[in-house]
């Protein structure tokens, strides 16, 4: 996949979500009368490259294309005018927060839902969680981390995973729920490798950022997936709830670790990883693309909702500190540098894992 397109298509991929994001914030703000000030797209870390005036609004581009924002009339709480963000209700603030997420999410979802149209097959749904769904399926290894438990006890790369325990293995979600109920405990897998059976005894994690795991990467291999086409927007909904859970988890496990370990799990992907992710998604054709989408588009969701200052969870965190002090608002100067440290802090975990990205 030639490097051009990788990043053309990293910057329209990462572009188009940003603006989806930054436009819910911008639509409901306006619907409720808030004065848009500026509607940036990009970090504004370096002086602007564009910029248009259209009515109230100034439309800019800066040079760091990892990031945007809508900055409303009153953020600062130093506007006492009726449209200025401060002087909404905390509902109404609480809406405008929120509508960035909400946008994510609804993207995501329409991208599956077209997906499902043309029978792309899921990753975070098992086959008989599918109504009227016929398939075939097999699990196998994807990935085989070094050092970890599978790696010591023989585990391979495209071993065929038949049983854990007693349970029969027919969904790679199955793997990691079983296997988590046995910190510390050995299990013994049933696999197949070049057809042959093999039993395997494995013990995950018993503590820590890894607790419950082996260090494997389950996929499915469907060699037979059909569905009713009607249901489309059903799984649709059903994958992007599975998705957003399993998404959740991870960015949970990624904070563990950093903070326990200093290190960052080997599936987390920073920009320099998204963007290869991209030609590798390209490189498989549109309806990994369309997936890919949308595992980008709930994990910005997802993220954004964690209760961080500088994020969008993190101004909800304050609108819902100000309801439970009866409507008293923190000092807007005490809550601006909060959001600037928190701002900061964001940076540098971009630059943790984009170094980590670079070391791989």
């Amino acid at each position: 996949m030639s490097i051009v397109i990788t990043i053309v298509g990293f910057l329209l991929i990462f572009g188009l979500l940003i603006f989806v994001h930054e436009f819910g914030h911008f639509i409901v703000a306006r619907r409720n009368g808030i004065k848009v000030e500026e509607f940036g797209f990009g970090l504004p870390l370096l002086p602007k490259i564009f910029s248009v005036r259209k009515g109230e609004t100034l439309y800019t581009i800066y040079p760091v294309p990892l990031g945007g924002f809508v900055k409303m009339l009153g953020e600062d709480g130093k506007s006492k005018s009726k449209r200025s963000f401060a002087s909404q209700s905390m509902g109404v603030r609480a809406r405008v927060l929120v509508a960035g997420v909400t946008m994510n999410l609804l993207l995501a979802y329409i991208l599956l839902t077209i997906g499902f149209l043309f029978n792309m097959q899921p990753i975070a749904l098992c086959p008989s969680d599918i109504p009227n769904a016929k398939y075939q399926n097999t699990v196998s290894i994807a990935a085989v981390s070094d050092g970890g438990a599978a790696s010591k006890a023989g585990l391979k790369t495209g071993d065929t995973i038949t049983k854990i325990g007693s349970t029969s293995i027919n969904c790679n979600t199955q793997v990691p729920h079983i296997l988590q109920q046995s910190p510390g405990q050995a299990v013994t897998m049933d696999i197949k490798r070049d057809g042959q059976a093999q039993s395997v005894s494995v013990t995950p994690a018993a503590s820590g950022a890894s607790k419950g795991r082996i260090g494997i990467a389950p996929k499915d291999n469907y060699t037979e997936l059909s569905y009713p086409k009607w249901e489309a927007p059903i799984i649709a909904g059903m994958e992007t709830v599975a998705i957003s859970a399993a998404t959740l988890t991870a960015i949970v496990d990624v904070f563990a670790k950093l903070f326990s370990s200093g290190s960052v799990p080997q599936g987390v992907a920073g920009p320099v990883g998204i963007a290869k992710l991209t030609g590798d998604a390209i490189a498989l054709g549109s309806l990994v693309v369309l997936r890919f989408i949308a595992i980008i588009s709930l994990s910005l969701a997802i993220f954004n909702l964690l209760p961080i200052p500088a994020l969008d969870g993190g101004r909800l965190l304050f609108v819902g500190i100000e309801a439970l002090r009866g409507g008293k608002p923190i000092s807007q100067k005490t809550e601006q540098a909060i959001h600037a440290a928190g701002f900061f802090l964001l940076l540098a975990l971009i630059v943790v894992i984009t170094y980590f990205d670079l070391t791989r």
